[in-house]
């Protein structure tokens, strides 16, 4: 009978050994009054397991102190660069009030203490003129972002021609596009009677002017473009504005800040640039309450583009007349599968033309010269339709149509071009082009015009077709 209770006392401990080997320490092996070897060693194995599970605790405890240590450090070096950002911010805005004011008391003390002549007095007139007005712009960006940090800006909703209001932005950067010897263009999207929008026209117009006039500001030499596209992505239709210049562009490191409060490019402060460095942070705020987005392309050295977009409400005039014209010039035959190529040269231009057809086709090719043009058209025997720039690096565009004839007679080709003197249209037909749209290229009549060639097809595009069928 000893023998038996002994087992079972023996199989207690070992089943008690075995949970804890599996990370239960709530176990406690039994201790019988008579103090044997037995309860010796149960009493030793529930002190073993009482020091695992106290360590076990004190490991969790421990884990969680270096956890909220790691969060406090975190929080202490965002504390740190928050302060250091608004230290360096405020060290900014000093110098950048402290120069106009420099102007304007220099300039105001001297009309005080001098006789000066007439030139001389309107001269430093203007200057403190100058000054005032930069002051101006200073103190407006301090009070936007202020009122942004403190969420008092909402959305004021009003009925706003994009093209109107397009056009007077180019009347007004057109002069000092002039005087820096650059070349300023603007491309509209939508026909006149199609370019208006239910949104926040005070904020649109504010986020433009920003970055026309950064891109005018930040280039030396070339040309500032800017428009809209209208672009429809799963199941959403946005107008995609764009700003591009040939300017000073920006580093990799600089695009992941530029939009952050209280930061701007390296590359700006190098050059000394003026300004407060607040205009993106503002245009990221401005463009988020009217829910869209905003990003930049550069390269360091080349330029920048900067692209922005906006929801096209259904209930919108716009929306309504870009479906009317889906309706009756799009979806009257199923082109979908059918595919294009675009040869366009400008980044910009051609990323139009492609989100332009989407609701044509959805296999849109796009070569940057006549040569990769030539060679596409090689490659991809199941063309249906050509779409032509003709002047093009490498190779130009006429004397690609010219090497594709020799192969082909049937392939539609519409030639898109900035040449528009009288004479130009003729010589284009007779080198093999089909039809000729002259830029900037309205977005009707390219649908309307490029429709009406894939509907005809060629057979060029049948007999391939029909090759993969038997096949």
């Amino acid at each position: 009978m000893t023998n038996k209770i002994n087992q079972d006392r023996i199989e207690a401990i070992t089943e008690a050994i075995i949970k804890v080997a599996r990370g239960d320490f709530s176990v406690q092996v039994p201790v019988t009054d008579k103090y044997d070897h037995i309860d010796a060693l149960a009493m030793g194995i529930n002190m073993m397991i009482d020091d695992l599970k106290l360590k076990e605790e004190t490991d969790k405890e421990n884990e969680q102190i270096k956890l909220l240590n790691k969060e406090l450090e975190e929080a202490k070096l965002k504390a740190e660069e928050s302060e250091r950002l608004k230290m360096a911010f405020l060290a900014n805005m000093s110098h950048e009030i402290r120069t106009p004011m420099n102007g304007i008391l220099g300039f105001a003390d001297l009309l005080k203490s001098h006789v000066l002549p007439e030139e001389k007095k309107l001269e430093f007139i203007g200057l403190i003129e100058k000054s005032g007005n930069r002051m101006l712009d200073i103190i407006n960006d301090i009070v936007d972002i202020s009122r942004i940090e403190s969420k008092l800006v909402t959305k004021n909703i009003s009925t706003v021609n994009i093209n109107d209001l397009l056009e007077q932005q180019y009347k007004f950067f057109k002069p000092r596009a002039k005087q820096k010897e650059l070349k300023l263009s603007l491309h509209k999207g939508l026909p006149d009677e199609n370019s208006v929008l239910e949104t926040d026209g005070q904020k649109l117009n504010a986020v433009l002017i920003n970055l026309v006039n950064n891109a005018i500001k930040y280039t030396k030499t070339g040309q500032v473009e800017f428009g809209y596209a209208i672009r429809q992505n799963d199941g959403q239709t946005k107008l995609e504005f764009y700003v591009r210049d040939t300017g000073i562009g920006i580093s990799k490191e600089d695009q992941a800040l530029i939009f952050d409060r209280f930061t701007r490019s390296k590359k700006a402060d190098m050059d000394a640039i003026e300004g407060t460095g607040l205009g993106l942070a503002i245009s990221k705020a401005y463009v988020e309450i009217l829910d869209g987005k905003i990003w930049v392309e550069s390269v360091e050295g080349e330029g920048s583009v900067f692209y922005f977009d906006v929801p096209v409400t259904e209930d919108s005039k716009m929306y309504q007349a870009v479906r009317q014209v889906d309706k009756t010039d799009v979806a009257t035959i199923d082109c979908a599968g059918k595919k294009i190529l675009v040869v366009e040269d400008d980044p910009v231009s051609g990323y139009f033309l492609k989100i332009a057809l989407q609701g044509l086709s959805n296999n849109i090719l796009v070569a940057r010269d006549g040569q990769e043009a030539v060679d596409m058209f090689m490659d991809n025997p199941d063309l249906c339709l050509i779409l032509m720039d003709i002047s093009l690096p490498r190779m130009r565009g006429d004397e690609a149509v010219k090497i594709i004839r020799k192969t082909n007679t049937e392939i539609p080709i519409i030639a898109q071009t900035a040449y528009c003197m009288e004479g130009d249209k003729e010589h284009l037909k007779a080198i093999g082009c089909n039809d000729y749209l002259g830029k900037p290229v309205k977005m009707d009549l390219l649908l309307k015009t490029v429709q009406n060639y894939m509907e005809r097809g060629c057979t060029r595009c049948l007999k391939y077709k029909s090759s993969n069928v038997e096949k």
